[in-house]
Order: C-alpha cells, then structure tokens, then sequence
C-alpha cells in the first residue's frame, strides 16, 4: 500500500508533481508551482539524511529554474547528469540536461 511521503513542507495545497529520486534514496527533486519559485512550475530539492528520514524543507532548483514551467526527469545515478523538460512560448516541451563536474 502506498504511503505519504514525510518531510517539512514537502506537500502543500499548491499541489507537487513528476516526484524524482536519487540513486541513494536521500535527494528528492520535483515540481512545484509553490510560492517562492521563478514562474510557473519550478524544480525543488528536499534532502534527507538517511533512507528513515523525512525530507527537509524544499529549496528552488536555482541553477535550472526560469520564469518558464520546468519538470524533472531523470538524474543520474552519480548525480552529475540532470535530465528535465521546460515548456516553450508555444506550449511545448524541449529537454535540457544539466551536467556537473565529477
């Protein structure tokens, strides 16, 4: 049976969407049209500090955020790929990749 997920702020009445997770199980990225965002429909970490753990309270994905809607998709298991969708002037979706230095 599914279960809530725990951790402070981490479900509000703004409504959360496209939930990502990290290979370890201890980074939660996803999308938010909460207050304190860019626009539209923005990417949030929540970390944890071991798999029992709730989440603690979400911060804006900064580096990937714009005033348009971003959603997560995919990252990688070393955590230096990031994959999401942002959607265009004209409602469609183009795919971005964020990538780090190891």
């Amino acid at each position: 049976m599914p279960t809530l997920v725990s951790g402070i702020n981490l479900n509000t009445s703004t409504g959360e969407d496209y939930p990502l997770i990290s290979a370890d199980d201890l980074t939660l990225y996803f999308a938010s049209s909460r207050a304190g965002g860019l626009g539209g429909s923005d990417i949030y970490i929540a970390k944890r500090t071991s798999v029992v753990a709730g989440f603690s309270d979400p911060v804006p994905f900064t580096e990937v955020n714009t005033a348009a809607a971003e959603l997560p998709s995919w990252i990688s298991a070393d955590g230096c790929e990031f994959w999401f969708s942002r959607v265009t002037a004209t409602s469609s979706y183009d795919f971005y990749v964020a990538r780090r230095p190891l």
